[in-house]
């Protein structure tokens, strides 16, 4: 049973990791992408408990790529508004 959980939770965390390795990708973050491809890599090969760390640079990675995307955005709406 708890084989049957922990392949349930690798798979899971698999298919999210690979989402947004996809959409990392489609906004140029490769360092994001590369994080989630390691875990989505942990999911494949059923070792979740490689997934804090992993976890941990993700979110990190994410906020920093957020903060330029939105700094991106707002820069673009000032140029269009002039």
């Amino acid at each position: 049973m708890c084989q049957a959980i922990a392949r349930y939770v690798a798979n899971g965390m698999r298919g999210s990791a690979h989402i947004q390795k996809s959409s990392s990708a489609n906004l140029a973050a490769l360092r994001l992408g590369s994080f989630c491809k390691s875990l989505e890599v942990a999911g494949r090969v059923q070792t979740p408990h490689d997934a804090a760390p992993l976890l941990a640079w993700i979110e990190g990675d994410y906020a920093r790529v957020l903060t330029m995307l939105t700094a991106e955005c707002e820069n673009s709406l000032n140029v269009v508004r002039g």
